[in-house]
This record gives structure tokens, C-alpha cells and sequence, in this order.
């Protein structure tokens, strides 16, 4: 159950940070295509680092159409962030700030680099300072 937690506030934590910095315009998210792409970098940064402290990553195979068909997932993303379901998704952003603090308890057992998780969660911290101050 744990790891089936930690592994999924890896694509929650992407998806709601994209939404989130476009104030819940998906549609506008859906054609930003840097920031797309830096989202699934950003979800196999958090799963290696899941995978180098021993978690395994539940379900696995997210893990390997991430890594191998990256085109393809960018592709998705765009769809669905064109899907009206997708609206009823969205949710605190205090709480994927929450999330980011927990992750990030787990990023410092380790030294690795993970220059997109980092530029992504700047990006949406400094958002959500700025509107909550």
C-alpha cells in the first residue's frame, strides 16, 4: 500500500502543477507542449527516485510507457486535458504543496539530479505563495 501511494503522488503531483499554473485552463495547458513535456520528465525523475530507494512502482507499467513512448504519453496528456472529466479532477492546490514536502522528505536521501521535478515544483511553489500572500 505504500508503495502504491508514493507512486501515485508522482503523475498527481505533474498533472495538478500543470493545471495549476494555468489557473484550471486545460485547454490552455494542452497546447503548452514545453510544459508537457516537462511534466512526464518531472514523473520519471520521481520514479527513479522511487526505484533507487527500493519502492516499487505500482502499477509498473506507467513506469515503462513513460520511459519508453514518451511521445506517445505527451500525446495523451493532450487529449485528456482536452476531456470535460478532466475539470472535475482538479483539487487544492494547498495539497499538492503538501505533497511536494513530502516527496521531497524522500529526494534528500539521495544525490541525484532532478532539474525538471525541481523547475516545476519552483514554478508552482512561487505561484502559490504569491496568491496566498
Amino acid at each position: 500500500m505504500d508503495a502504491w501511494l508514493k507512486s501515485h503522488i508522482v503523475p498527481i503531483v505533474a498533472l495538478n502543477s500543470v493545471s495549476f499554473l494555468y489557473d484550471g485552463d486545460l485547454k490552455k495547458a494542452s497546447k503548452d507542449k514545453k510544459l508537457l513535456k516537462q511534466a512526464i520528465s518531472v514523473m520519471d525523475e520521481g520514479f527513479q527516485i522511487l526505484e533507487k530507494l527500493g519502492y516499487t512502482i505500482t502499477p509498473a507499467n506507467q513506469v515503462n510507457y513513460i520511459r519508453k513512448h514518451r511521445q506517445g504519453v505527451y500525446y495523451g496528456l493532450k487529449i485528456i486535458h482536452n476531456l470535460p472529466f478532466m475539470k472535475l479532477i482538479d483539487g487544492s492546490f494547498g495539497e499538492i504543496a503538501a505533497l511536494f514536502d513530502s516527496f521531497n522528505k524522500l529526494k534528500q536521501q539521495l544525490n541525484i539530479a532532478t532539474p525538471n521535478w525541481d523547475e516545476l515544483e519552483k514554478q508552482a511553489i512561487s505561484k502559490f505563495i504569491s496568491i496566498n500572500h
